[in-house]
């Protein structure tokens, strides 16, 4: 029952109503086309082999969620193209990954005392990339604020111009019912 119902509403066109602006459908603007799942995925390789693997492996096993990470990803990926700081925030991110890697390496192999001063340059290491994400966190609230201050301008606008609005809306559903 729940297939036919989304079936049918995705047949039948939507009647935008009055103070409603034209838009793509929700989420429209985050669809990716196989060539850019295929561009994404060749970035996150040559980032993180492990995160490139790990996403392939959730395609297979949940969908819904890669595709929702895949946009998480491309998302990042238009920041960082937009934004500078960005960019020298995750570029950051990925030596220092490596960084800890090699010596998590060094780790394995050395004696007590040297993993312990290893392990203090480690901590050091991920104390900075907590740091870079929380910088990153906090560029996206930013964002995010900036947005809704613009949504709530937007309803605000539509409040004032409620009349005109709604008679616009009349006008246009008139004229298109009348031909």
């Amino acid at each position: 029952m729940f297939v036919l119902t989304a079936l049918f509403a995705l047949s039948v066109p939507a009647v935008a109503g009055p103070g409603d602006s034209p838009r793509p459908a929700f989420g429209a603007s985050l669809e990716l086309s196989e060539a850019e799942e295929a561009r994404i995925l060749e970035a996150v390789a040559e980032r993180d082999p492990d995160q490139a693997k790990r996403l392939k492996m959730l395609k297979t096993r949940d969908s819904g969620r890669y595709y929702e990470m895949l946009r998480r990803v491309a998302r990042g990926l238009e920041r960082e193209r937009t934004d500078p700081e960005t960019a020298a925030r995750h570029e950051r991110i990925q030596s220092v990954r490596h960084e800890i890697k090699a010596l998590a390496i060094e780790h394995r192999q050395a004696d007590e005392a040297e993993q312990k001063r290893l392990r203090k340059q480690m901590d050091k290491l991920a104390s900075e990339i907590f740091d870079l994400r929380q910088e990153e966190r906090r560029a996206r609230l930013v964002e995010l604020r900036e947005r809704l201050e613009q949504a709530e301008a937007e309803v605000e606008e539509q409040d004032a111009n409620r009349d005109a609005v709604i008679a616009e809306h009349l006008d246009k559903l008139l004229e298109f019912s009348g031909r």
